[in-house]
């Protein structure tokens, strides 16, 4: 089977990765095109390559060694060293792209040294309006460092039988001076590429966020000839079909529970203000305050809250350790008479032990389960915990700028997916 690459997208016209293998490797075409080019040993060419004659929209990315003294070619589009459609060369300590012998834009590389080092070079057109702007990039594998600019300039048309090389110009001349072997990559491409989609391709790939609720996926269906559009169809498989979509696009219109931002936010304090207080249940510790608690309904789909709040901790000489969780909290005695028995959960507890500075942080408190009364409420708490219950020796202030409560549906010890059997009491 042939070998797929991750760079080669519908608008790539030519991807090669020879990864410093030479020239050789350097012509062997891996995108969707699969065309090879030529190997002339100091270049490779392709003859009348209409599929890189690419007007605006373009991007050119390459992938190369260079060093302080490098100098030459690098890609060149065109019938002769004077006459091309686009060209991009080192020259000197800089990076220089040209269209129709024009430099479009000089880029200043970053960290060049004596010795070979990696970089990313990264060239995109655009239309604006009636001009057309080049976005230019250089990434340093070495030292990590970026270089950008970008210029507007008039458009202008390439031309299907120029002759497309890389490491020189057509007829070889103004070799790049490294040789193939410095070669990496190359790509070129039919629409623009941002910056960061091109640092995805060559340089890293980030790694994706975690989910902690269940993911859904759209339900296949059968072909439109099953569907019960006349007799002696089944019916069954596609009212099957019709209540898994509709099952499994359940999360399509939660919202967070809680999502607010405090302008100005109260300063809480190791003692305060007994009638916006009360201990958290099953804690001596904890506190719950009016100031920091909310009533929702959080629907029949979900079963868990993902819980994040931002904080400023600050103290006089240091601050004492300060604890947070958040509580759900069905049946919450109210003034009814005999209510039901209290049900509850909480987070894990995050603490901070040291100074966030008027900046604050942002706390990850994890995931919580929902616990409902016989409406499908939950009341929402935020609790702390100065020292537990040991004393605030620095007169520390905890302000609460930001909470967020976000439902999810989750895979939960004991089972239950949010449902109205999802209830304990």
């Amino acid at each position: 089977m042939t070998a797929l690459s991750r760079v080669s997208k519908a608008d790539i016209a030519f991807l090669c990765e020879p990864a410093g293998g030479g020239a050789a490797s350097v012509i062997v075409d891996v995108s969707e095109q699969r065309t090879n080019l030529t190997n002339n040993t100091t270049y490779c060419s392709e003859a009348n390559s209409a599929r890189t004659a690419i007007d605006t929209p373009r991007t050119v990315c390459v992938v190369v060694d260079m060093t302080t003294a490098s100098a030459g070619i690098l890609v060149h589009h065109g019938a002769s060293a004077a006459a091309y459609g686009y060209q991009m060369d080192k020259t000197g300590t800089n990076l220089l792209v040209r269209e129709n012998a024009t430099t479009r834009v000089t880029l200043a590389l970053p960290g060049l040294a004596a010795g070979a080092r990696k970089f990313l070079i990264h060239w995109a057109q655009r239309v604006d309006g009636s001009s057309v702007v080049s976005e230019v990039a250089a990434y340093n594998f070495s030292t990590g460092a970026w270089a950008f600019l970008s210029a507007t300039h008039a458009s202008f048309a390439t031309t299907a039988t120029h002759t497309f090389t890389i490491g020189a110009t057509t007829a070889g001349t103004n070799a790049y001076s490294l040789g193939m072997t410095a070669f990496y990559a190359v790509a070129v491409g039919r629409r623009f590429h941002s910056t960061t989609e091109s640092a995805i391709d060559h340089v890293t790939v980030p790694t994706p966020p975690s989910m902690p609720g269940r993911r859904r996926v759209a339900n296949l269906t059968g072909p439109s000839s099953e569907l019960p559009a006349e007799d002696g169809y089944f019916s069954g498989p596609s009212y099957l079909w019709a209540l898994a979509a509709t099952r499994d696009a359940d999360s399509r219109l939660l919202t967070p529970l809680v999502n607010l931002m405090g302008a100005n936010p109260y300063g809480e304090v190791s003692t305060p203000i007994g009638r916006y207080y009360r201990n958290a249940p099953g804690s001596t510790v904890f506190r719950l305050s009016t100031r920091w608690l909310w009533h929702a309904w959080p629907g029949p789909k979900v079963n868990a809250a993902r819980c994040r709040i931002h904080v400023a901790v600050t103290g006089f000489a240091g601050v004492c350790p300060i604890h947070f969780r958040v509580y759900s909290l069905a049946n919450l005695p109210m003034g009814q008479p005999k209510p039901p028995p209290l049900l509850y959960y909480a987070t894990t507890t995050v603490t901070i032990n040291a100074s966030t500075g008027a900046a604050g942080a942002w706390l990850d408190l994890g995931q919580v389960r929902l616990a409902r009364d016989k409406g499908g409420m939950t009341a929402l708490a935020l609790a702390l915990n100065w020292n537990d219950g040991g004393g605030d020796a620095y007169t520390t202030t905890v302000k609460v700028r930001t909470v967020t409560i976000e439902p999810l549906s989750a895979d939960l010890t004991g089972g239950g997916y949010g449902d109205a059997d999802d209830k304990k009491g």
